[in-house]
């Protein structure tokens, strides 16, 4: 993590702005049984909201919505929710795409209301492209790793902040090595350990963001579908194939 000292105010001003806004964007998604098992009963994603014309719609990773049908199959009395909002993804559903891992969700403005979830809407000309190899992005979401139970059935979310460098891009996926030497603290706490499982930031959106004359500008680079535990690698796969109703196509700039 970069020292305060290391870092001048005014980049340090705007990194703690510019997470917050990221973390703004983002609600945890989670299942667990209606009896309020323990914490290891608890699976969780993160979730976050677009708009990109013809109305809100939520987005995640499709294999958070997969581990919860399969779940619910073993134990029907399974519940869903985003944050403290009860939700039934399966009614929910615009689209999916197990080869992409996306799916799309419906959202209604009252929800968004509840949930206090900022929406993101472009400025910038649809579909994204991915940022570029060597170029910075950030990210925010909520990993397994900092959940606890604070309640029969109360849960409380820690939430993961970070602005690591794009290291790979091929026609799937844009690859982030971790490095935690560069990691800003924005909210007075330590990154996670190396090598420690971020299982939850499944969902999470990957953004570039530019900032001129102190504004910062946002770039919607990928949507994150996996980590590896062993190398400090996250993938996020590309966000090009989201259609501005919230369904998904196949076919991709550049035929990706």
């Amino acid at each position: 993590m970069t020292p305060e000292k290391a870092v001048p105010r005014k980049q340090r001003e705007f990194g703690r702005e510019t997470l917050r806004a990221a973390a703004s964007l983002v609600a945890p998604i989670h299942f667990a049984p209606r009896d309020g098992a323990g914490n290891t009963a608890i699976n969780n994603g993160t979730i976050f909201f677009l708009d990109l014309g013809q109305g809100p719609f939520g987005v995640t990773a499709d294999h958070v919505l997969r581990a919860f049908l399969n779940r619910k199959r073993a134990e029907p009395g399974l519940r869903c929710q985003i944050a403290e909002l009860p939700f039934e993804p399966e009614d929910r559903l615009i689209d999916r795409d197990d080869y992409r891992d996306i799916a799309t969700f419906r959202i209604e403005a009252d929800e968004l209301a509840r949930l206090g979830n900022a929406v993101h809407r472009p400025r910038y000309r649809w579909p994204p492209k991915p940022p570029e190899r060597g170029q910075g992005v950030l990210f925010a979401g909520y990993p397994g790793c900092e959940r606890r139970l604070v309640g029969r059935r109360k849960v409380e979310f820690g939430i993961c902040l970070a602005a690591p460098v794009a290291t790979a891009i091929n026609d799937r996926a844009v690859i982030c090595q971790f490095e935690r030497a560069h990691w800003i603290d924005a909210f007075g706490s330590a990154p996670p350990p190396e090598n420690r499982f971020l299982g939850g930031l499944s969902g999470a959106p990957l953004w570039t963001v530019s900032g001129r004359g102190g504004k910062a500008a946002w770039r919607l680079g990928g949507v994150i579908s996996a980590f590896s535990q062993n190398w400090d690698l996250l993938f996020a796969k590309h966000a090009a194939c989201i259609l501005p109703d919230g369904r998904l196509t196949t076919r991709l700039p550049g035929g990706a």
